[in-house]
């Protein structure tokens, strides 16, 4: 991880910026011709010249934090990490062992620690069992397997400490999987290790000698450990017979990407590229596709096109099912998306505030999800009767094209006859009065939904309030997650005027606005005046752990802010998401019109515009959805193309029909056509894509009732994961146009004057932040 001697001279001790796993540029050389840089130094690196002393300090505490993290290698202390270009979700491997999933070789009476430091064990929580796949069964949708977890023989650690979480039983399994889900930043604040004993009655247990590794999170990540006695011979009972279970199980072997997928960083996508064998004759980006990131691009758009157009409710009668079915290769191709720009533009990644965390959860969390889904459709019964026409039955893990893509049926969307606002339902658990209101997201509302109050009308209403009161806006329902409200002068607030904009000042005195967590302030160092920066990142947790507590905020109106305001007027808004403030408007104590304290009348007099909450056509209405009206049915950019099979004469199908066209129209006509800029392209790409995983999963809210997918998996499970597609993937939308705007490449907006990489002294610190953490990935990567 040093910086290339040539880039080392003396006296040079200006900024740097990195741009590749063990490849540094100096900026002095960044006022060079490129053919006067030294070979070793990246030549195209797109952070500016003026770069801070800050971002050398970083650089400093990057290295002094891989030095002090690092795993160091022994016959009993094994460094893992996973390659997650090698397949579909990765592969582990072991530093000193070659290849994939290779096989371990330990011995009866040793303690062997396997250490999870490096940040590409992000959600690859390890166990141990005695068949492969452990707790995943033998195939999708399979019974848990017997696993390692007898008292002194796994003991999980977090921080060289056993976990002491209420459930922590003989192992502490249950204390430190559920961390491996939390955000990649928090999780690599601590050091997760697996110690595993190895001892006589395993080896008794064991399959031929051979036990396994396995991650609890994916599935199909299995290696073997090959016990041998305490002596290194091979393994018996403890009088010398020969063990009971004498024959090894089989185990699958690491899948071996072709070399399309190897050049791509891909899994899958061979077959569909240029000139392969499922080829697509049609281009999903523009240009010339003459570079080998466009030829990799339009290869996994060809494949999600045609593996989406699946056997449909005709056949299962299941809308789950063919959501699952549509979001299975949806997901794939986010993830296949992730990984080519990983492998393609890692330099740019790095210098993009927050895109290496993105990348990361993309590929994490939405394999996770394709294995959550194909284990419901491996056990559901209804779908594996279908039989393709082909004449084969679905299986877990089948994907389209099951029927030609004309559209040769009609696929008009009847609109509701009313839809007129009414006040917003009491929210369960939440006491509504004149000072304390109940707050909830309408998802429906728009792109990213609006905040509603119980006994308001309507999405984003005005509220009033008075000087000296104290207001608490209670945040106890299920659908603020990953909205934590927040108060401003202007609307939007931190999020600025427009995408990528500068912060605007919020309402933060001291005395003025406190958050709490079950009704306590918040207590982390973080806390400051407000605790906002401790209640915030926790909207970012697990959905399921973020419901757990309660979270308010208590506004109190002072002379003060009625002072700054803009005539009489502060803003609510969401901290997570864009575009969704309301107005505040303040009285005097009397309830008269507000004024100075003397009372004149307020400097700023004049009330700021903003934005009217989104109109949605009648097909949005009926379906759910945002903005997709004109690619329905009868639209003016509805297309000829069918993405599922069957009649398409359910609403249902109709709307998830409408959500395709849009996706593929926007993917191709918003992306800039044979543009350098890689990270930009996958981001124009991405736009449109994950709107259209939002509008999926909502479409299924709407369309089936809540008992019946709060029952679809266990603990809720299919609910937490809609709205997790909705709300992370829409924040992450907000991300991107951040960044576009900046670039002048975020379609429908002009230029703008923001730098590329830091707009604010908060977006500096995080964009800090966002630099350690990419410079931890590359180096493990």
């Amino acid at each position: 991880m040093m910086l290339p001697q040539s880039c080392r001279t003396a006296g040079e001790t200006g900024p740097i910026c990195l741009l590749a796993p063990a490849t540094l540029l100096c900026s002095s050389h960044l006022k060079e011709p490129p053919s006067q840089r030294p070979s070793d130094c990246i030549q195209n690196c797109q952070v500016s010249l003026d770069m801070t002393a800050t971002m050398c300090l970083a650089f400093t505490l990057a290295l002094a934090v891989r030095t002090t993290a690092a795993c160091v290698a022994s016959a009993t202390h094994l460094c893992m990490k996973v390659r997650i270009h090698s397949y579909e979700t990765g592969y582990y491997q072991f530093e000193g062992y070659n290849g994939d999933s290779p096989d371990l070789e330990v011995r009866i009476g040793q303690t062997y620690v396997f250490d999870q430091t490096d940040s590409s064990n992000w959600y690859h929580a390890v166990g141990f069992a005695y068949y492969p796949d452990g707790a995943h069964g033998a195939d999708w949708g399979g019974d848990e397997r017997d696993e390692v977890e007898g008292a002194g023989e796994l003991l999980y650690k977090i921080d060289g400490a056993a976990t002491t979480c209420p459930d922590a039983g003989n192992t502490g399994l249950d204390c430190y999987e559920p961390e491996f889900f939390y955000p990649r930043a928090d999780w690599m604040a601590k050091n997760y290790t697996a110690e595993l004993t190895i001892t006589q009655a395993m080896a008794d247990r064991s399959q031929g000698g051979v036990i396994y590794y396995f991650c609890h999170i994916h599935s199909k990540m299995s290696g073997k450990i090959v016990i041998k006695n305490a002596d290194g011979s091979a393994v018996t009972q403890a009088d010398g017979q020969p063990l009971v279970n004498a024959q090894e199980l089989p185990l699958y072997s690491p899948v071996q990407g072709a070399g399309f997928d190897v050049i791509c960083g891909t899994s899958g996508a061979s077959d569909y590229a240029p000139g392969g064998s499922m080829a697509c004759p049609e281009n999903f980006l523009g240009g010339t596709l003459d570079t080998d990131f466009e030829k990799c691009m339009q290869a996994i758009d060809c494949k999600m096109n045609k593996e989406m157009r699946i056997m449909g409710f005709d056949s299962h009668q299941s809308h789950i099912v063919t959501f699952m079915q549509q979001m299975i290769p949806h997901h794939a191709n986010a993830v296949n998306m992730a990984k080519i720009v990983l492998k393609f533009a890692s330099p740019q990644v790095v210098a993009v505030e927050d895109l290496s965390d993105i990348l990361w959860s993309m590929i994490n969390a939405q394999n996770y999800q394709i294995h959550v889904m194909r284990n419901y459709l491996g056990s559901h019964t209804a779908y594996g009767q279908v039989v393709t026409s082909g004449g084969s039955s679905l299986s877990a893990e089948s994907v389209g094209e099951h029927c030609n893509s004309t559209l040769d049926v009609a696929v008009d969307i009847q609109a509701p006859t009313s839809n007129a606002a009414s006040a917003t339902a009491a929210v369960p658990g939440c006491s509504s009065s004149a000072n304390r209101l109940c707050m909830k997201v309408n998802l429906y509302a728009g792109e990213t939904g609006y905040f509603e109050f119980a006994g308001y009308t309507g999405p984003s209403p005005d509220l009033e309030v008075r000087i000296g009161q104290t207001y608490v806006f209670d945040q106890t329902d299920g659908s603020n997650w990953y909205h934590a409200v927040g108060f401003a002068y202007y609307p939007d607030g931190a999020h600025g005027a427009d995408w990528g904009g500068d912060e605007r000042d919020e309402v933060e005195g001291a005395g003025e606005l406190l958050y709490k967590i079950d009704g306590a302030a918040t207590t982390c160092p973080d806390a400051g005046n407000t605790g906002l920066d401790c209640y915030e990142p926790e909207f970012f947790y697990p959905r399921a752990d973020w419901m757990a507590k309660n979270y308010t905020a208590e506004l109190t109106i002072t002379q003060a802010m009625a002072d700054r305001s803009q005539g009489g007027v502060i803003y609510y808004f969401c901290h997570i998401h864009s575009k969704m403030s309301g107005k505040i408007v303040i009285k005097n104590a009397d309830g008269s019109a507000v004024t100075q304290a003397d009372g004149q009348p307020l400097v700023n007099a004049q009330e700021l515009p903003l934005y009217s909450p989104a109109t949605l056509s009648g097909t949005d209405l009926a379906c759910g959805t945002a903005g997709v009206g004109p690619f329905a049915g009868g639209g003016e950019r509805q297309c000829a193309e069918r993405f599922l099979c069957g009649n398409l004469d359910t609403t249902f199908e109709r709307c998830m029909q409408a959500i395709d066209c849009k996706m593929k129209a926007e993917m191709l006509d918003e992306t800039s056509v044979d543009h350098g800029n890689q990270v930009a392209v996958f981001m124009q790409q991405m736009i449109p894509h994950h709107l259209n995983a939002v509008n999926m999963a909502k479409i299924l809210l709407k369309h089936v009732d809540a008992a019946t997918i709060d029952a679809a998996i266990e603990e809720q499970g299919l609910t937490h994961m809609l709205n997790d597609i909705i709300n992370v993937q829409n924040f992450q939308v907000h991300q991107f146009r951040n960044y576009l705007a900046g670039q002048g490449l975020l379609p429908g907006v002009a230029t703008t004057a923001v730098p590329e990489l830091y707009t604010s002294g908060h977006q500096r610190c995080r964009g800090l932040l966002s630099f350690v953490v990419g410079f931890l990935f590359l180096g493990s990567s």
